[in-house]
């Protein structure tokens, strides 16, 4: 009786712009030792599209690529991994202590992109979960003033705006960048002048 062969195994990771060989061979031994394969992104490359490079689709023509900027972060791309391999290999690249700035996964939604777009959009949502964070740390402090300082109409104000700028930017819609700062700057004004050593955004 023919044996069955096992089914190819697909897992795979993209990764560029390691900070040294030391790096990126700690990477490649981890990943083999999961049993992942890996595919190092040249620079030649940043301009293919995420499907291609992770052998999804046929690689197409673009922008020269000496004439783009390459990204200056570290990034991985995460292809056909389980959400246990996800974790284990982020819980590994921690306790490994790789530098690994930026981290996605492939998606129907992003496979159309360049590498470089990819690198371009996680970028800016690092920036701006940063931002968040940052907002909702200031509301928690303004909460804990607002406690000690109940009669103060600014401040209320100050910390309803800045609650609705989060809900918003936990909704579906694009959040306006402007009112999202703005709400944070006038957060912290108000909680320097209450408390001078408070957060800045």
């Amino acid at each position: 009786m023919e044996r069955k062969q096992d089914p190819p195994h697909r897992a795979l990771v993209l990764y560029y712009g390691l900070g040294s060989p030391q790096q990126e061979f700690k990477l490649r031994q981890l990943l083999t030792r999961l049993g992942i394969r890996w595919k190092r992104v040249d620079p030649r490359e940043l301009t293919q599209t995420v499907g291609s490079l992770a052998g999804l689709d046929t690689p197409a023509s673009g922008p020269a690529p000496d004439s783009v900027t390459p990204p200056a972060e570290s990034m991985i791309v995460m292809h056909q991994l389980s959400d246990d391999q996800i974790n284990t290999l982020l819980g590994q690249i921690r306790q490994s202590g790789l530098r690994i700035d930026l981290k996605a996964v492939v998606t129907e939604h992003n496979r159309a992109w360049t590498f470089l777009d990819l690198a371009a959009e996680l970028r800016r949502e690092n920036t701006f979960m940063q931002r968040f964070m940052a907002l909702r740390s200031l509301v928690k402090k303004g909460e804990n003033l607002l406690d000690q300082n109940p009669a103060s109409p600014e401040l209320t104000l100050a910390l309803a705006e800045a609650k609705r700028q989060l809900a918003a930017a936990q909704g579906p819609d694009e959040v306006d960048m402007r009112l999202f700062a703005a709400a944070g700057q006038k957060l912290a004004v108000l909680l320097q002048q209450l408390e001078p050593a408070g957060p800045g955004l």
